[in-house]
């Protein structure tokens, strides 16, 4: 496109040996002046007049594509807010010209509701697209959710105008997806190299017949067992055997380890393994029940001369899940320094890859790192990430005198003591009296309580990006 008789895009460049980044941080590409020229249209075109390419990129699509080197801040903002912008939007309106003169003469007010309306816009290539039939989005590799249960606890659904005995009586009610793995087991060689949680990769859930049947395509599909609390106690022990254990066919031998029947799935899981405690750990249980031993015979360790005796902190600290999931990583170096910061960057630029960094650095040392978020989505990009809300029991309902639901002794407030670092992303969509109710709760229920400082003393990076959120005005209008 030519303005004034002169290229709108700056062709032809000049001749450069080097490819550099001038003062306004554009890439200036290499253009050497070997004499090579081509002549299109009666005109010699020559290094000056060529626009930064890929082969490659070319000889596949068939099409022009004109590639920039991308180096700047502005411009990684840029393509991560195209990508996720959503559909194209279109405000039309429909009214009759004439009455709506007469009505405008008449009163300057206009209803915008009833004469705009808010429409999608669907451009030509995602027309042609649709016409076409070509998918829109996918999921690759599929995924399949495991359900469980204890023995004769599984989920029934029925309507409330049903009779109970009808709905005992279905043969639906006893062929779950746990038991027909269960049964399948029995009967079936290659099943019972498979533990529940790998059974999708070779199995295919039949629904209507409550059955599983070998997979005949190449496709494979992942299994998630569905989540349970560590408050369930024995769901939750027996969630974790089933990672672990094959070839079940009942619910003894989940219980079964080395040939031993235990009463329990929690037994079952530190025989086998699952729940490693550490020596120190061990030796203060060990002493606890020999205290607990003599205490029924009415005798204690402590009439014993040179008798150690069991810490009782630290036995609960080793029963405490929450600690315990959050410790379950290897042991090595850091250092911490309580301090509240908060990384202020663009969407794009990196803020999840130094919450990561930071959560290792510590974890690897065998301290506990929370990582929280203000919503869901952005949780999930963070290791053992969960939402605010969720983890410090923020109230829905604030004030500026508002605590978190967290009581002195309980495993969230143990989990808190023990945390070396709170990282909080996506910090300024939360409202102020959120950040204040945890301050509140921190000082209140950390030990050695610390009323001076933030957050009871406690380590905490905030970030986010406040360009990303818009302010809001009340009473406002277009």
């Amino acid at each position: 496109m030519y303005e004034n008789g002169k290229c709108s895009k700056g062709f032809p460049k000049d001749f450069t040996n080097d490819t550099y980044i001038d003062d306004d941080g554009y890439s200036v590409y290499r253009r050497r002046d070997n004499g090579n020229n081509v002549m299109k249209n009666g005109v010699s075109l020559d290094n000056r007049y060529v626009l930064p390419y890929n082969k490659i990129l070319l000889k596949q699509y068939q099409a022009h594509m004109n590639l920039e080197w991308c180096n700047q801040l502005g411009s990684i903002k840029y393509l991560f807010k195209y990508i996720n912008k959503g559909p194209g939007r279109i405000t039309a309106s429909f009214y009759d010209a004439k009455n709506n003169k007469k009505q405008h003469k008449e009163n300057n007010d206009r209803d915008e509701i009833v004469e705009y309306y808010n429409c999608r816009y669907i451009y030509a290539c995602e027309a042609c697209w649709r016409l076409f039939r070509y998918d829109i989005h996918y999921r690759a590799p599929p995924v399949e959710r495991l359900s469980f249960h204890l023995e004769d606890k599984q989920l029934v659904v029925f309507k409330p105008s049903q009779r109970v005995t009808n709905v005992v009586s279905k043969p639906t009610i006893a062929a779950s997806q746990f038991l027909a793995w269960m049964e399948c087991n029995s009967y079936d060689e290659k099943a019972r190299e498979l533990s529940y949680v790998e059974f999708p990769t070779q199995y295919v859930w039949n629904k209507s017949d409550k059955v599983w049947t070998r997979r005949k395509t190449k496709t494979k599909s992942l299994g998630r067992i569905n989540h349970v609390s560590p408050k369930s106690d024995d769901v939750y022990y027996l969630r974790i055997l089933l990672n672990k254990v094959k070839d079940p066919t009942c619910y003894e031998d989940i219980r079964t380890v080395n040939g031993t029947v235990y009463d329990s799935y929690k037994d079952a899981c530190y025989t086998l393994g699952c729940l490693k405690l550490k020596p120190e750990a061990i030796y203060h249980l060990t002493l606890s029940y020999i205290e607990k031993s003599l205490l029924s015979c009415g005798l204690s360790l402590k009439q014993i001369p040179n008798m150690p005796l069991p810490d009782h902190k630290y036995i609960q600290d080793s029963c405490n899940m929450l600690i315990q999931d959050e410790l379950n990583y290897d042991p090595s170096i850091s250092n911490k320094k309580n301090s509240v910061f908060f990384l202020y960057g663009y969407g794009g630029t990196g803020k999840t890859f130094v919450w990561k960094t930071l959560s290792v650095a510590i974890i690897s040392k065998g301290e506990v790192v929370i990582n929280v978020a203000s919503s869901g989505i952005a949780a999930l990009l963070l290791s053992s990430g969960r939402t605010a809300h969720s983890r410090f029991h923020i109230p829905i309902n604030l004030n500026e005198n508002s605590f978190c639901s967290i009581t002195t002794g309980n495993d969230v407030a143990s989990l808190l003591n023990k945390a070396s670092l709170i990282i909080w992303d996506e910090a300024p969509m939360m409202h102020r009296h959120c950040f204040e109710a945890v301050d509140r709760t921190l000082r209140d229920i950390i030990l050695p309580k610390d009323n001076d400082n933030p957050f009871g003393g406690k380590t905490i990076v905030f970030g986010g990006d406040f360009r990303q959120i818009l302010p809001v005005i009340q009473r406002g209008n277009r």
